[in-house]
């Protein structure tokens, strides 16, 4: 029996209850017990609601935290990427420079441009 089954039929089950109370003498214990009993059942229904809603935030939150694992984790493979490809493209540009050096000028555009940003590291 799942969950919409098994409320359906405490719905049923008030609907029955309040229509007993209506055939029973007011201010009787039996009025009173039956009162006592559509009332548990109703918070009952009222409880399953709310453990349901509890149940689909609790679900929807996992699944944001989900998405925010993978979209941590891309940016972290994106930095490894992109810093990777900068060392490999200034090692390159390193190894012309320094081949440049053997002349004892430095002609390409790269390589001075180079030079110009390590200088302003160092400042």
């Amino acid at each position: 029996m799942n969950n919409y089954e098994l409320k359906m039929g405490l719905m049923n089950e008030i609907s029955s209850e309040l229509q007993d109370l209506n055939n029973l003498e007011a201010g009787g214990e039996e009025q009173k017990q039956v009162v006592e009993n559509v009332t548990k059942l109703t918070n009952l229904v009222i409880n399953m609601d709310a453990k349901a809603e509890d149940r689909e935030v609790r679900e929807e939150e996992q699944q944001e935290r989900k998405k925010e694992r993978w979209i941590k984790l891309g940016l972290g493979a994106a930095t490894v990427g992109v810093t990777a490809w900068q060392l490999i493209d200034r090692h390159i540009k390193w190894r012309q420079l320094l081949k440049f050096e053997e002349t004892g000028t430095i002609s390409s555009s790269g390589g001075r441009q180079l030079v110009s940003n390590l200088f302003k590291m160092i400042k």
